[in-house]
């Protein structure tokens, strides 16, 4: 949806999760190397790169696309353990907000798509959408996504939930002044649309 938006409005698309994905995996490629390396020299051993071509995110670590190998079930497994880190947190929302500003700078509008963005990276952005879904649905659409077992995937994504609710660095919650849509019923476009009426709405105040 995140993507659709971005699209529909013609702005550039920002995946801070794939972000979290990326430092993740590469830190288990460190750990298969050398079982005693840290996240800690990890994050300061790679560079890690989001960017967004031709309405698609690419995930590079240390030039090497990464964009598919970030989505398997053992980065999934174990990206929450390492997003709670405050060390990790801090490198990444940073670069995130250079990311925003750097384009905006250029006249350019981003959509980001992360469970801290209106808290935490960007308190003052001027939409903030929060999305909820019932977790059987939201496991049911992720296992068609990717051909997957929908009852693992919703055991993967209740776990991840409780995790990024209860982690103290930049805690999974929803903005005071956020717009909450539950997308249970509704399909991506019919999200987009209400988000675009939105946005539409307010431009016109």
């Amino acid at each position: 949806m995140s993507k659709m938006l971005a699209k529909t409005a013609g702005f550039e698309l920002l995946d801070t999760g794939a972000m979290y994905r990326a430092y993740t995996w590469a830190w288990i490629q460190d750990q298969r190397e050398n079982p005693l390396a840290t996240l800690e020299s990890s994050l300061a051993k790679h560079v890690i790169e989001v960017v967004y071509v031709n309405g698609s995110t690419v995930v590079r670590c240390d030039g090497t696309d990464i964009s598919s190998a970030i989505r398997g079930t053992e980065v999934t497994a174990l990206v929450s353990e390492v997003a709670a880190q405050t060390r990790v947190r801090e490198k990444a929302v940073s670069l995130q907000r250079e990311l925003v500003t750097n384009a905006l700078a250029a006249g350019i509008g981003v959509v980001l798509e992360g469970r801290d963005i209106g808290t935490t990276v960007l308190p003052d952005a001027t939409f903030k959408f929060f999305l909820t879904a019932d977790a059987h649905a939201r496991a049911q659409r992720r296992a068609a996504e990717i051909d997957a077992d929908s009852e693992q995937i919703l055991e993967e994504l209740e776990a991840r939930d409780r995790a990024d609710s209860q982690r103290e660095a930049s805690p999974l919650r929803a903005a005071d002044d956020a717009i909450h849509i539950d997308a249970t019923h509704m399909s991506p476009q019919e999200v987009v649309d209400l988000m675009m009426e939105t946005i539409d709405g307010r431009a016109s105040i």
